[in-house]
């Protein structure tokens, strides 16, 4: 990126290294002293900086990364040793403030194996219209995670199908976050 004129965070560096590593198997020998890559299906354009350009222009992802990372940060930093288990606690209290940390914690672990499977090759859906919403269930009742722009990606978790009368996808979004979107406003993308 320096080479570009583009000078990056700490944080940012990270993002981008974890998601390219999501798109890449990586190999590490023995002794830790040679690291390899080779791409896990993604063609390479000659040009061995487009992914991480791609990666880096993906500011919700971006933004998403480096605010999941600062709460298990501060999570891990606030919360309650598990030297006991729940009952062993003399207060009901600690008992509670360490099952909320934990499922806290759990659920920041869960959003970053969604960014893994974001950013892992293989088929994508491109958003073909603009503000289309990614919804909690695949209703148009339901609430809006996130609203969408024409040519953003987003990775299906499983094929298209049929709820009150329309089709939809059942995917995940940059941000790690898993909803719903109607089939109407995106095109399959390998």
């Amino acid at each position: 990126f320096s080479r570009k004129g583009i000078y990056i965070s700490d944080m940012e560096a990270k993002a981008i290294a974890f998601a390219a590593l999501q798109m890449y198997d990586v190999q590490q020998n023995s002794n830790c002293a040679t690291v390899s890559f080779s791409a896990k299906g993604e063609a390479d354009s000659g040009d061995g900086d487009y992914w991480l350009t791609t990666i880096y222009d993906n500011k919700k992802y971006i933004n998403a990364f480096i605010s999941t990372y600062d709460e298990l940060r501060t999570e891990n930093a606030h919360s309650i040793p598990a030297s006991k288990s729940y009952a062993q606690y003399g207060d009901n209290m600690s008992a509670e403030s360490l099952q909320y940390s934990n499922q806290r914690i759990s659920n920041l672990y869960s959003k970053f194996e969604n960014m893994e499977s974001y950013w892992a090759p293989g088929v994508k859906l491109v958003l073909t219209g603009d503000y289309v919403n990614f919804r909690t269930a695949p209703s148009t009742d339901s609430n809006v995670i996130d609203s969408l722009m024409s040519g953003e990606e987003i990775a299906p978790l499983k094929g298209a199908f049929e709820a009150e009368g329309r089709q939809w996808w059942k995917a995940i979004n940059a941000q790690g976050e898993v909803g719903y979107v109607s089939a109407d406003f995106v095109r399959v993308a390998c």
